[in-house]
């Protein structure tokens, strides 16, 4: 199930993942409250890595969120510091 609250239209459904929306959660906070983008970015991919280390992920989860994070720098200028 993709969790509509995390991300924008640009990223589809089958890229998001709930093993990540802890990250997620925290990082369209960060969008909402105007920290600078590339900064929350960077976050954003700390936070995913350290979630799959925390849970042992396999290489695949390590790959999808560096996917995840590509997605989020090339389209998160269209939901960034919006409400």
């Amino acid at each position: 199930m993709c969790n509509k609250s995390c991300g924008n239209r640009f990223i589809p459904c089958w890229a998001r993942s709930e093993y990540f929306d802890p990250a997620c959660v925290w990082h369209d906070k960060y969008y909402r409250e105007g920290i600078d983008r590339k900064k929350a970015d960077g976050i954003f991919l700390m936070d995913m890595l350290e979630i799959h280390e925390y849970r042992g992920g396999s290489e695949f989860r390590k790959l999808h969120a560096y996917f995840y994070y590509y997605m989020v720098r090339a389209f998160g200028w269209t939901t960034y510091g919006k409400e």
